[in-house]
């Protein structure tokens, strides 16, 4: 038997940069005993973690703690100005729906081997309960379908056990190519659009140019 090409995934599409470490996923042995730590120790051991250094994933203190093929975990802090309720202080919906769009954006990107241009197309989140807190909250992404433009992702986002979810969600992403190839069709569309009947303009009728008096010469 030759040697196994570390550099692809099992569906034999290359792996992002940084994923190579990650081939068993986030069911993992070491992914699972990351959770049980920051289970145990809560925000400070989370916060151990390199944070995503994206504008808003950052703001939200988001970490990315296991990928694989098609799959991530991912997690975010309780903080006090998270919170929706001050009398419960349980954390924002918002949060949790960022988190989980943002763990299946992640899970679709290692699903096809490219982030750029990915596009969420729908998703939909079913809340189950309150996230108690100040627990850390969870979420693990995976992909279950890989069409040629649109991968499918099942998230669950947890405190304790993802078999008892605050929240469960189904998306579909555009793929990166695709996206960006509609994403440019549109934006030229809207341009052609834009110019062909400009405001004040009749049923496309064009404007008259404006004439213009000549320079005397001397």
């Amino acid at each position: 038997m030759g040697e196994q090409n570390t550099d692809r995934t099992t569906s034999g599409r290359k792996k992002p940069p940084g994923s190579g470490a990650a081939k068993e996923g986030v069911d993992g042995a070491k992914a699972a005993a990351v959770i049980k730590a920051i289970q145990a120790e809560g925000v400070s051991r989370l916060e151990k973690e390199p944070p995503i250094p994206i504008g808003f994933c950052e703001a939200l203190g988001m970490r990315v703690l296991a990928i694989g093929d098609g799959e991530a975990l991912m997690a975010t802090p309780w903080r006090p100005e998270f919170v929706g309720d001050p009398e419960s202080g349980v954390i924002h919906g918002g949060v949790i729906t960022t988190l989980l769009d943002t763990a299946a954006g992640f899970a679709a990107a290692l699903a096809v081997g490219d982030i750029k241009g990915l596009v969420t197309l729908d998703l939909r989140i079913d809340y189950m309960r309150p996230a108690e807190p100040e627990r850390v909250v969870f979420a693990k992404a995976r992909s279950f379908r890989r069409a040629r433009q649109i991968t499918f992702i099942r998230a669950t986002a947890f405190t304790d056990d993802e078999d008892n979810p605050v929240a469960v969600a189904v998306g579909a992403f555009m793929n990166g190519g695709a996206a960006s190839a509609a994403a440019d069709a549109a934006i030229k569309a809207n341009n052609e659009q834009s110019t062909a009947a400009a405001p004040g303009d009749k049923a496309g009728k064009k404007r008259p140019k404006k004439e213009t008096k000549k320079e005397k010469t001397s």
